[in-house]
């Protein structure tokens, strides 16, 4: 069966994890990633960062462009490291916990 508008699921770029899935909440998402903040998201909140940077600049990068409460924890929990290029930042974040 295919999904219709307005049924209340989501499809195409909105979608969380694909075409036919019903919304999820923030943290749902979040767990499903086991809980990590969902690559993408993590992108998004990096998004214009120059690079080498350091813990204190990615932060400010992240909540300039409105990063969640929990991504911008995330990064501060990194420690005072200097990080060359988002890769960097991506690792440390996932095996972080």
């Amino acid at each position: 069966m295919n999904p219709l508008p307005g049924d209340g699921y989501l499809s195409g770029p909105g979608a969380v994890c694909g075409a036919g899935v019903r919304p999820q909440n923030h943290l749902t998402a979040w767990r499903s990633h086991g809980g990590y903040p969902p690559p993408p998201d993590l992108q998004k909140a990096l998004s214009g960062a120059e690079y080498p940077a350091d813990t204190e600049q990615l932060k400010k990068v992240a909540r300039d462009n409105h990063a969640s409460k929990e991504i911008t924890d995330r990064i501060a929990h990194l420690g005072k490291k200097e990080f060359q290029n988002p890769a960097e930042v991506s690792e440390a974040v996932f095996q972080d916990e």
